[in-house]
């Protein structure tokens, strides 16, 4: 069934009709909480309350309503209201202040002259206007000026005032017997957000403080500017205050604190270095930009190290460093380079003998150090061979360096006797030394070679001297026998044997052609010779061992009779 616009029985009250409420489209319409809901008694044009402020009736279906905007009723002239189509409901049932929820129903159909009415109007006005700014955190209180028989702000206040802290539209409502009113304000919340560019700075530095907002002015503090936005260099860390103003005047403080952070502090080292080694930088306190120093020096370590150093690196360094704010400071650090301590060695004698003993004497440091272990300046060697000694010297700065000395080590002559290791008394030994360039013997004699005819086992010492000058000794016992077992005689009779005594190896001269025999002191045989005149001859007798023998044979001068000895 179509929706009819019907009156009741009495003909007092205009409201629809229908059967089924689900086959009829339904459109929206105001969701506001401050409608007055009335059903209009058309003889006596007076409103009846559907619902009223203090006990509500939910059972709102079928009721034809009048909202109390304009733009929620038809309007065909300006004063003049017709009946709109709505049919309303309680969201929440018994709640005045609740949310309505009102609905246009279409495809009603009903005669636009029958309901034409005059809605009577009161006047009515928010004291505060229609705006406000409303500061953080304050209240403001909304009032209207008269006397109404109801009075309904859409914040559920039934009094000519409300107290609100919340920005919004606030509307208020009133009735006079059949007079309606109503009157709204925006309250809007101030904002004003100040920020700064750099909230942390270097001394020295600027940043700049700026505002968004809907105040109606700022005004920075302690400078006092009223721009949106200032430039501060302060030279400490400083607390600045932005006033904001809204409507009151009421004023929002906030404040935003800019650090300043000084110029870093940078500390540095002032190093030393002994030539030749490593002259290291230090710098802390801030990350270092760049290092500058003598002979052009120029890097962008933190810590720098110049290796090799000689004494044109003493000198001062300028080091520039940098802090997280991007101040930037500088220090110096001087460094000094020590020279390497210059060691003189000198030695006594440079050239010696094996055995002998030398001097060496270093100066240039204050301590010292031998390779052969003493730490003393000086030091008494006595090598067996040439032999250089390294001495590393240290100075008062700690600085090393070293020196070499060498010394010449002529080794001592091995000297040597030969001579016969026996003879017969009254016999004469030849002895010889060798092994040096001259020769002393404790016989005075001054040759390599002496003969000595003791007559008891004698010892012979010989000094022998090589031409470095070099002296060593040898001795020498010549052992005698009496020889017995055979007489001993030594009769030439024109015979010659040299070398005597000897190691097997004679050479004999006779005058004259002669046979001869060779015994022993025991009187054997052991070997014959046959010599002829005027000739030199060598036996040898390498075959027998040492001892006395002698030579006997017979020729025109008589018998022959000569002692050799053999020494090996």
């Amino acid at each position: 069934m179509e929706p009819q616009v019907s009156r009741t029985a009495d003909g007092t009250k205009v409201f629809y009709t229908w059967v089924n409420n689900s086959t009829y489209t339904l459109g929206a319409a105001n969701q506001s909480p401050n409608l007055f809901s009335r059903a209009f008694d058309v003889t006596v044009n007076k409103w009846t309350n559907v619902k009223d402020f203090t006990s509500c009736n939910g059972a709102m279906n079928g009721l034809v309503l009048f909202p109390h905007l304009a733009s929620e009723i038809l309007e065909p002239v300006a004063g003049t209201f017709k009946l709109a189509s709505v049919y309303g409901a309680l969201s929440v049932a018994n709640d005045p202040s609740s949310t309505s929820n009102f609905r246009f129903i279409d495809n009603a159909t009903f005669l636009s002259t029958e309901f034409t009415i005059n809605q009577p109007t009161v006047a009515v006005t928010i004291n505060q206007g229609n705006s406000w700014l409303l500061c953080p955190s304050n209240n403001l209180t909304l009032s209207i000026t008269g006397a109404y028989s109801q009075v309904l702000w859409n914040n559920a206040t039934i009094t000519n005032s409300t107290t609100v802290n919340t920005p919004s539209l606030y509307i208020v409502t009133v009735k006079n017997a059949c007079a309606f009113g109503a009157d709204s304000i925006t309250v809007t919340g101030l904002v004003s957000t100040p920020v700064a560019n750099s909230a942390s700075i270097c001394i020295g530095n600027s940043s700049t403080l700026s505002v968004t907002g809907n105040a109606f002015s700022y005004t920075w503090q302690p400078s006092n500017v009223t721009t949106t936005s200032t430039i501060v260099s302060p030279t400490t860390t400083s607390i600045y205050t932005l006033n904001a103003t809204g409507t009151g005047p009421c004023v929002d403080s906030k404040t935003l604190q800019v650090t300043v952070n000084p110029l870093p502090t940078i500390t540095v080292n002032n190093p030393t270095a002994c030539t030749n080694s490593n002259l290291m930088f230090t710098a802390s306190g801030g990350t270092v930009v760049n290092w500058v120093g003598p002979n052009a020096f120029f890097v962008t370590v933190q810590n720098p190290t110049i290796v090799n150093v000689q004494p044109l690196h003493s000198g001062c360094y300028t080091v520039t460093g940098a802090s997280a704010c991007g101040g930037t400071n500088t220090a110096m650090s001087c460094g000094t380079v020590f020279p390497l301590p210059g060691l003189t060695v000198s030695g006594t004698p440079t050239v010696m003998c094996a055995g002998n003993s030398a001097t060496f004497n270093v100066s240039g440091a204050t301590t010292y150090s031998w390779n052969s272990g003493p730490t003393t300046s000086a030091i008494v060697v006595s090598p067996s061979l040439t032999t250089s000694y390294t001495v590393i010297g240290t100075d008062v700065n700690t600085c090393t360096s070293s020196a070499v000395s060498s010394i010449s080590v002529n080794p001592l002559p091995i000297v040597s006797i030969n001579g016969p290791s026996i003879i017969c008394i009254g016999a004469l030994a030849n002895i010889t030394a060798s092994g040096a360039n001259t020769y002393t013997w404790n016989t005075s004699a001054t040759t390599s070679s002496i003969s000595v005819s003791p007559t008891t086992t004698t010892t012979y010492t010989v000094n022998g001297t090589s031409a470095a000058g070099c002296t060593n000794s040898a001795t020498y016992a010549q052992n005698v026998s009496t020889c017995s077992g055979l007489a001993e005689i030594n009769d030439t009779k024109g015979i010659s044997i040299y070398p005597n005594p000897n190691n097997g190896e004679f050479m004999i001269v006779s005058g004259a052609d002669i046979n001869l025999v060779i015994v022993n002191n025991l009187g054997d045989v052991v070997s014959t010779i046959n010599l002829s005149a005027t000739s030199e001859q060598k036996i040898n007798l390498n075959n027998l061992p040492e001892g006395v023998y002698f030579i006997i044979g017979k020729n025109d001068l008589g018998l022959v009779r000569q002692k050799i000895l053999i020494s090996k």
